[in-house]
C-alpha cells in the first residue's frame, strides 16, 4: 500500500517525487513503517519547537504519534533543492536529489522504528540509537540503490569489490600512520 504524500510546497518539484517516496517506503519492511501515516512536503520547516533548539534550516522533521495525530514526516524542499544557493550548488543538489531524499527518509524511518519498538527508553536516552540508526540507513540505502539505481549504478557495480578492497587498504594505512612506532620510542 503506497504511503500518502501531501504536497504543500510552492516551488517546482521533480515530477516523480511521490514515486520516489513510495520506492523508499517499499524498500524497508512493512513492520518498520507501521504508524507512519503520511509524508508532508513543504518549502521550509517552520516549527516553533525548533526555534528554541536551532536556527539552522532543517531538511526533515519527524512528528511522533500524539493522542490526536498519527506519526508523520515533513520534508523541506528548499533544503534539498538548494533554492537559496548559487548555480553550482543548485546543480549539485539536483544531481543528488534522489539519493538525498532516500537517505533522509531512511534515517527518519530508522529513528521511528528504534523509538517505537524499543521498550524502556526514556526521552533523554534517544541519542543511544545513533549507531543503530546509522547502520539501518546504510543497510537499506544499499538495498534502495541496487533496486532503483540508474545507469551509473549498473556501470560501476562490477567495480564495487575492487573499490571496497581499496577502501579497506587505505583505512589500514591511515591506522598504521596514526600508531606511534615502538622502534622510535626505544631510541629516545
Amino acid at each position: 500500500m503506497p504511503i500518502k504524500v501531501e504536497n504543500f510546497a510552492t516551488i517546482k518539484l521533480p515530477a516523480d517525487l511521490e514515486k520516489l517516496v513510495n520506492q523508499v517506503f517499499d524498500t524497508v519492511p512493512k513492520e518498520h513503517i507501521r504508524g507512519i501515516s503520511k509524508v508532508v512536503i513543504v518549502d521550509d520547516i517552520k516549527d516553533p519547537r525548533l526555534a528554541a533548539v536551532t536556527k539552522d534550516p532543517q531538511p526533515v522533521l519527524y512528528h511522533p504519534k500524539t493522542p490526536a495525530n498519527q506519526a508523520f514526516i515533513e520534508l523541506a524542499m528548499n533544503f534539498f533543492l538548494a533554492q537559496k544557493e548559487n548555480y553550482l550548488k543548485r546543480l549539485a543538489a539536483k544531481l543528488n536529489f534522489k539519493s538525498q531524499i532516500a537517505g533522509a527518509l531512511l534515517a527518519i524511518i530508522g529513528q521511528h522504528y528504534h523509538l517505537s519498538f524499543s521498550y524502556g527508553v526514556k526521552k533523554g536516552q534517544m541519542t543511544q540509537f545513533q549507531p543503530q540508526v546509522r547502520a539501518y540507513v546504510e543497510k537499506y540505502f544499499v538495498t534502495w540503490r541496487d533496486q532503483n539505481g540508474g545507469w551509473r549504478t549498473k556501470m560501476f557495480k562490477p567495480l564495487e569489490p575492487y573499490m571496497k578492497r581499496l577502501d579497506k587498504w587505505i583505512k589500514k594505512k591511515m591506522l598504521d600512520g596514526q600508531k606511534p612506532s615502538s622502534k622510535k620510542s626505544l631510541k629516545k
